[in-house]
């Protein structure tokens, strides 16, 4: 029986990949909270399984942390059961989350950098040199920090116009999005098509490099920012999974070292609080 399990709110890992990449590790693919709380305990009863890669965006992994304090509150023996267990998250790098976590004493270890680390990134930049064009999601604590940083102009991405990008490319050169979905990447790329804006895009998080291909043509340079990670395996073995981000990376290594979970704990490679490593992955699209 496997000694770990991975939980992924969206398909990282098909089952193709599982079998290729983790060896056939159990693996649940939801975004329901309960359910994972259920999938957590039942294969830690019946199965021995204690841990467990936490592959959930900040919002799944936000409630999720309500969930675990709650029941352990409520049960001594949910209490102990989940004192064995290791739940390291390796995509979830909102700060809240992580300063929840540890206020509720819910003992999940991070695998990758807070999104403070990434956002830092642009603080030495002087006024006005940076734009930011974020979701509409107004759930998710990821877009709720990005959106809350101190750059200025910066804008939702509804109340985006050709107008407001005209403006700022008379004095600014980079516009720095963090976008949720292909409606979103669809919207900024025709504003950008139509008005005259032809320097940097920076992407925090830019899953599917296609969202921006209908403006490689015209920008400059685009280029995705995501958390730094952990623990990194060589690319080159594993040509298959995601190429801008690290977090499947990080999976797959945490797969082939969960025997030594513990002494990454230990030498603080994988911590609750903010981490050392690698603040920043950078990957140049265009």
């Amino acid at each position: 029986m496997s000694k770990v399990a991975l939980i992924q709110s969206v398909e990282g890992f098909s089952q193709e990949l599982n079998k290729e990449y983790l060896g056939n590790i159990p693996i649940l693919t939801t975004n329901d909270q309960k359910e994972i709380y259920k999938y957590i305990v039942s294969n830690a009863k019946k199965n021995n399984i204690y841990k467990f890669i936490l592959d959930l965006d900040s919002t799944i992994l936000d409630k999720l942390i309500d969930i675990i304090y709650n029941k352990k509150n409520k049960s001594f023996n949910i209490k102990t059961l989940f004192s064995k267990c290791i739940l390291i998250a390796t995509y979830s790098n909102a700060d809240s989350v992580r300063l929840k976590n540890i206020q509720k004493n819910t003992n999940i270890y991070f695998g990758i950098s807070p999104l403070s680390e990434v956002l830092n990134t642009f603080t030495e930049n002087p006024p006005d040199y940076c734009m930011l064009v974020v979701s509409d999601n107004n759930i998710n604590p990821f877009f709720t920090q990005i959106y809350n940083f101190n750059i200025m102009p910066k804008y939702k991405i509804s109340e985006l116009t050709i107008q407001h990008i005209n403006e700022f490319s008379k004095k600014g050169f980079i516009i720095i999005i963090a976008l949720g979905n292909k409606s979103e990447y669809s919207r900024l790329s025709n504003l950008i098509l139509k008005s005259e804006y032809n320097k940097q895009l920076i992407g925090i998080e830019i899953e599917d490099p296609d969202d921006v291909k209908l403006i490689t043509d015209k920008l400059s340079t685009i280029s995705s920012i995501s958390s730094g990670i952990a623990l990194k395996g060589d690319f080159y073995y594993y040509p298959k999974i995601h190429p801008y981000l690290g977090y499947d990376n990080l999976d797959i290594m945490l797969v082939n070292l969960v025997n030594i979970w513990e002494g990454l704990i230990d030498l603080k490679i994988i911590t609750q609080s903010p981490c050392l490593y690698n603040s920043s992955l950078v990957y140049k699209i265009k």
